[in-house]
């Protein structure tokens, strides 16, 4: 037997099932595939359970038998193999994660992607969780479920503000002692593992054209122990799924019925496609024989069982009926389970179809080659290794970690960070704690610095999440940098330098600071979280005179111009005022020297005797020890609302204002539209108050 020299132009796979191994030669024609020989043999005894090899050596002794019948049929030594891991195989993991999100920042696909990332890996540790033996996972697939935005569905969230975004996706994984598995089996029989790829990638890839890949299609391996799922959507395989009842729930249910050993159970369930009458002995060697449609009838339900369980999962994992659905597996020709499945499905008939290799275009059998649907996939691997032309599973560096993963895709970074384990948070730029503070019971938020965001190289060359990675790439990430904290002083809160100069002397406007209920002396110290900062501003000049205890004043100058006390302070402006006896203080007369001064001033009053009323002619204020004391005024009457008022003046004369001191009225809360009169017509809050007059104010 001679190896031979142009291995690049003939394929050998093995297809490794369950029940049975499938080795299949062939070689390409004029774009035409030709199948050179094709060997099945069966596994003697349970050395696979669900696509997975329990029995390395069983496995071993049928598949290198395969091989051998296989070499003798072409004459040559086969050196190179491709090789497909059961869909059986694949654990499918549904979760969500969410994240905070700043609120002023529009989602982009950075966050998006981080947020998949690690929903993923999350899905990764669950797996890892439930396997008491601690296996690897390869990630071949995910498909996003919703998306949430502060609690509310959304279904693209790219651009939009929020604070919490959340995602739910069904992420599927391939064990990677499936891959062991398959890898020492080969090694065992001398063969090198040229392409490896996933079964139902590979079924779609010989039951699906490209030219309805776009569509929303599912594929459906139905075997004896399960029934494998793949979704296409958009050109590319959406979600993978897996039912635990297939043909072994059929077969269960006909050996109970009719007395049967599981083999001759077996020898039933295939042939009731291939004839109307079928002959049989029961375990107690009686011979029965009956319609195939009789048998049908009654194991009708076990049929259903498995085309409601199908059905169910298709819906769960792609949202909703798919366009169309292709069965494909020995169980897959079951009389009326495809009806069922349609039914099920709300779809009609002939859009659930079952596949054969008589459907695959450019295909020429052979003898040995099974021409139902269980050929398909053994098929497709040969078509899948004729495009890719490379191992489905390729290794590369992220950081200082390598990664091996399987290529169902066109992988990029984002799929790399996945496997390495990267924390997808550090791919966010993130700001820098807020802090919160409360200026006169209002709060204010000073907000963090924004963060940096992470810098991605592939091979020494700046990239992003998107960028495709290839066999031995190199992925070097340096993480985002989160901002600064927000720090903020008290005088960046206050401006101890707002000052107005009276006669000269600078006062601050802003008076009576507090800091959690302390009054302070340093304005440069830091504030923190939740601090409190409680103050009094000084707008008016009658602020500025009630707070420095001013009294009674001939004139008010602001910047030398005439002014009252209703006028407002400029940070800045110069207040100046006079008195006719400004010069005595008490600090400078004694209590004769202040008798005398009130003689003098009494002596200077006139009466009018019209009004009966008593008027000062001057205005005198005297300091008594830093307090104010004002000289003596006659107090005088009005009509407030209707009722007597009767107003004891601290100056020579009130304006209308100067009446919100004498009567309890909250200005400060509006309760409809304010009244203002001053002797039956619109008041002027500058006008002088004279006794007699009527004042109306009220809300209406």
């Amino acid at each position: 037997m001679t190896t031979i020299d142009n291995q690049n132009k003939i394929f050998f796979c093995l297809d490794i099932g369950t029940r049975s191994i499938m080795g299949v030669v062939a070689e390409f024609i004029d774009d035409k595939l030709n199948i050179i020989h094709s060997v099945t043999e069966f596994h003697k005894d349970r050395v696979m359970l669900d696509g997975q090899i329990h029995d390395i050596e069983g496995v071993t002794k049928i598949a290198r038998l395969v091989k051998e019948k296989l070499e003798s049929e072409i004459g040559y030594e086969l050196k190179e193999v491709s090789i497909a891991a059961a869909g059986r195989s694949l654990k499918t993991i549904r979760t969500d994660s969410s994240i905070k999100i700043e609120p002023d920042v529009p989602v982009d696909k950075h966050i998006l992607k981080s947020l998949e990332i690690e929903a993923i890996q999350k899905a990764r540790q669950i797996l890892v969780q439930q396997d008491e033996n601690n296996h690897n996972y390869y990630n071949v697939g995910h498909t996003v479920i919703n998306y949430m935005l502060d609690n509310s569905m959304i279904i693209n969230p790219l651009g939009h503000k929020g604070s919490n975004l959340y995602i739910e996706i069904i992420a599927t994984f391939l064990p990677q002692i499936v891959v062991d598995g398959l890898y020492k089996v080969m090694d065992n029989i001398g063969l090198d593992v040229g392409f490896m790829t996933l079964e139902p990638i590979a079924a779609i890839e010989a039951a699906v054209p490209n030219n309805i890949r776009l569509l929303n299609v599912a594929l459906v391996d139905i075997g004896a122990g399960t029934s494998d799922i793949a979704i296409t959507k958009d050109g590319t395989i959406a979600a993978y799924a897996m039912t635990s009842t297939a043909g072994d729930e059929i077969t269960e249910m006909l050996a109970k019925t009719y007395l049967l050993d599981f083999d001759t159970a077996e020898a039933v369930k295939c042939n009731l496609c291939n004839s109307s009458e079928q002959s049989f002995n029961d375990i107690l060697g009686i011979n029965q024989s009956m319609s195939s449609a009789d048998i049908l009838d009654t194991i009708e339900p076990s049929i259903e069982s498995v085309a409601s369980e199908i059905a169910e999962n298709i819906i769960k994992h792609n949202g909703k009926s798919p366009s169309a659905v292709f069965l494909i597996g020995g169980a897959s020709q079951i009389p009326r389970l495809n009806n069922f499945i349609a039914s099920k499905l709300e779809l009609p008939k002939e859009r659930v179809a079952i596949k054969t290799i008589e459907a695959i275009p450019n295909l020429i059998a052979s003898k040995g080659m099974v021409n139902g649907p269980e050929g398909v996939t053994p098929i497709g691997i040969i078509l899948c290794t004729s495009k890719n032309k490379r191992n489905d599973f390729i290794e590369v560096r992220v950081n200082d970690s390598k990664v091996k993963m399987f290529r169902s895709k066109k992988l990029k970074i984002s799929d790399a960070i996945i496997l390495a384990g990267f924390d997808p948070i550090d791919l966010i730029p993130r700001k820098g704690k807020s802090l919160k503070i409360y200026v006169n019971n209002t709060e204010k938020l000073i907000t963090g610095e924004y963060g940096k965001e992470a810098n991605i190289f592939l091979n020494g060359k700046i990239a992003n999440l998107d960028s495709d990675i290839n066999d031995g790439d190199s992925i070097i990430i340096d993480p985002a940098i989160q901002g600064k904290n927000a720090k903020i002083y008290l005088n960046q809160i206050l401006d101890e330098k707002d000052v107005v100069y009276l006669k000269k002397e600078p006062k601050n406007r802003i008076v009576d600071v507090t800091l959690n209920g302390k009054s302070i002396d340093a304005w440069d110290c830091e504030l923190n979280d939740n601090d409190k900062i409680d103050y009094k501003y000084l707008y008016s000049v009658k602020d500025l005179f009630d707070y420095y205890n001013i009294g009674a004043t001939d004139s008010i100058l602001v910047n030398e111009k005439l002014s009252e006390l209703a006028s407002p302070l400029v940070s800045g402006c110069e207040i100046d005022f006079t008195n006719e006896y400004e010069n005595l203080q008490a600090y400078d007369i004694d209590e004769e020297e202040l008798e005398e001064a009130k003689e003098n001033y009494f002596e200077n009053l006139t009466i009018d005797t019209k009004n009966d009323n008593v008027t000062a002619e001057h205005n005198k204020v005297y300091n008594d020890i830093g307090q104010t004391r004002d000289l003596l005024y006659t107090s005088f009457k009005i009509k407030y609302n209707d009722e007597l008022l009767e107003l004891a003046p601290k100056k020579s004369k009130l304006l209308f204002i100067d009446i919100f001191d004498y009567i309890d009225f909250d200005r400060t809360k509006a309760n409809g539209k304010l009244l203002l009169l001053h002797n039956g017509n619109q008041a002027d809050f500058m006008k002088e108050l004279k006794n007699g007059d009527e004042v109306v104010i009220k809300w209406i």
